[in-house]
């Protein structure tokens, strides 16, 4: 990375280690880095930092976060447990007691962003509920304050039918105007197990995709070969539309409940079709095995979820 002689640097990093752990410095003109390694090297500047062998690295991508429904920073509240095993409608109805507890969303969210950017995050998809009861309010609060912060983070929005879609009337007509108020992403839901249709789910979110022009980015929280056959059918739309590389399934739960021949079989089926996993590595919830996804070419990413939610 070059540097024009006339533009000496602002601010000299000397004295540091890039991620494959060679020696280096980084020279800063107006904010932006300007050169790397031998380009930056031999430069002057007023102010110089010695990093005392630190290590630099590119600002993290947060791959998976809510900021509509995070409670970082707001008044504590205990943590209701599962009457039996993970139900999505009963966290949704949980969640939809602690947000009207809560303090203002715009608050909430900048507390949360701030902590991300903070910890060295650059980077962020923010999924943001979507669907018949929130409408687009939610939308276009964190869309106001993805405004705010556009200087610090880039922060992609994902339209995401909570609530489901099918089994939620006027969620589909909303999640197609979401991308008039600041959505990048269209969002779905356990086609299977929450609309128990899974074309039926699966021809909206797609539709709205290629009508659009936008990814995909699908919450699979189902268990077992039910995960494994949404999954199936993801793939295979995802090759239909020619949209490898566009399409992402968070969690896929699914694929830490099966053997390992059925995850190397879905593997190559994800790598063929260019479908990413996003896995938060949920405690003691099976998740999908990373070391052979990867092994298998799957683009296998990482989020929070949430640094405190319901």
């Amino acid at each position: 990375m070059a540097m024009s002689p006339q533009a000496p640097p602002d601010i000299l990093f000397r004295n540091l280690r890039l991620g494959d752990g060679s020696r280096s410095a980084i020279a800063v003109v107006d904010g932006r880095i300007a050169a790397i390694g031998s380009a930056a090297e031999t430069l002057s500047a007023t102010n110089v930092v010695d990093l005392d062998d630190a290590l630099v690295l590119p600002g993290f991508v947060e791959g998976h976060i809510h900021l509509d429904t995070s409670f970082y920073g707001d008044t504590w509240r205990p943590h209701v447990p599962y009457t039996a095993g993970f139900d999505v409608r009963e966290r949704v109805a949980i969640q939809h007691r602690n947000m009207a507890a809560a303090a203002p969303m715009d608050q909430r969210a900048r507390n949360q962003l701030e902590l991300c950017i903070a910890n060295g995050s650059s980077k962020m998809r923010s999924h943001v509920m979507v669907d018949a009861s929130v409408g687009l309010k939610s939308l276009e609060t964190i869309a106001a304050v993805r405004e705010q912060y556009r200087d610090l983070i880039d922060i992609q929005l994902v339209a995401f039918p909570q609530s489901g879609i099918l089994t939620c009337p006027g969620t589909a007509e909303l999640l197609d105007a979401a991308f008039d108020h600041g959505a990048d992403v269209i969002g779905g839901l356990d086609p299977a197990s929450l609309d128990r249709d899974v074309k039926g789910h699966l021809d909206v979110v797609f539709g709205i995709a290629e009508r659009r022009g936008v990814p995909v980015d699908i919450h699979l929280h189902e268990p077992n070969m039910m995960g494994v056959f949404s999954i199936e059918e993801i793939a295979a739309r995802t090759r239909a539309l020619g949209m490898q590389g566009k399409v992402a399934i968070s969690h896929a739960y699914g694929l830490g409940d099966v053997s390992a021949d059925t995850v190397r079989r879905v593997a190559d089926i994800l790598a063929t079709s260019g479908v990413a996993i996003m896995t938060n590595a949920p405690g003691a919830r099976a998740f999908p095995p990373v070391l052979a996804l990867r092994e298998a070419g799957v683009t296998v990413f990482a989020g929070s979820d949430n640094i405190r939610d319901s």
